[in-house]
């Protein structure tokens, strides 16, 4: 019996020595399992940071080609100056859709006093703005020309008056005369800069969908026949849908000319 007794015991010794050697084994093996999967995640998350790194990056690049470029435009303009002011796509940044706002007076009420007898000259005058029109040239189109600027000025001034809309062409005409855009109509509306079109109607479509109304055609009729409000705007914007940046950029660098309705016209 004692003989059983003392085999017992070193079978149980020996067993619990392999027991314990087993458990260490396996807690080696678990805390390397742990270690790999720590590393694992380690080279996931940097990877992963990496990789949303070069997206924000490109998508910031992407950005930066369209932001307006502010030059200093205090000074007498260069030819070089000119081209590289148009490079800045000042448009692209600009929302020109037209909102159904009320539509508000282009001439200002006139402060001083005046006598009875011409306050119904000064209110006619104001209730009739075409009087003050300059007479421009006369234009003829190619068809091609016509059907593009029925388009663009439907599209920028659909909610404005004929004379809101005679101005869209103006400016039309006055890009086509001057030597920083294109010198055909269909060109300076379809004029591109790095992809992006000068006038927002043409990027979103608006351009290609509208349904020309006749009040669209008298204005492009009037405009082609002369009629001119615009004082040689080359440039439109309506400050109410246009970011403040893009909008300090025109207030700093070019020179306010008119405002009618929801749009302000500038120059150099």
């Amino acid at each position: 019996m004692q003989k059983y007794m003392i085999k017992k015991n070193i079978f149980s010794g020996i067993q619990w020595t392999s027991i314990k050697t087993e458990l260490q084994k396996r807690s080696q093996l678990y805390l390397i399992m742990i270690l790999l999967t720590l590393f694992v995640v380690f080279i996931l998350g940097f990877f992963t940071n990496l990789f949303a790194n070069q997206i924000l990056g490109e998508q910031e690049m992407n950005v930066s080609l369209y932001e307006v470029e502010e030059p200093n435009l205090e000074n007498n303009f260069s030819v070089s100056d000119i081209q590289r002011i148009q490079e800045t796509s000042v448009e692209q940044v600009l929302d020109m859709e037209q909102p159904k706002i009320e539509e508000r007076e282009v001439f200002s009420e006139a402060r001083a006093e005046v006598p009875e007898d011409a306050k119904s000259k000064v209110a006619a005058i104001e209730e009739s703005p075409e009087q003050v029109a300059k007479k421009g040239k006369r234009r003829s189109l190619t068809d091609q020309d016509l059907e593009a600027l029925y388009r663009i000025v439907e599209a920028e001034a659909t909610q404005e008056d004929i004379v809101g809309r005679i101005l869209i062409a103006n400016v039309i005409f006055n890009r086509v005369d001057h030597d920083g855009f294109p010198n055909t109509i269909y060109d300076v509306i379809h004029h591109k800069i790095k992809g992006r079109a000068q006038f927002s109607p043409i990027d979103d479509r608006r351009y290609f969908t509208v349904t020309v109304s006749d009040k669209t055609k008298e204005a492009v009729k009037r405009a082609l026949d002369g009629e001119d409000y615009s004082e040689g705007a080359l440039f439109f914007a309506a400050r109410s849908m246009a970011s403040q940046k893009a909008m300090g950029w025109f207030d700093r660098n070019l020179k306010q000319v008119k405002k009618h309705g929801i749009h302000e016209f500038f120059t150099y």
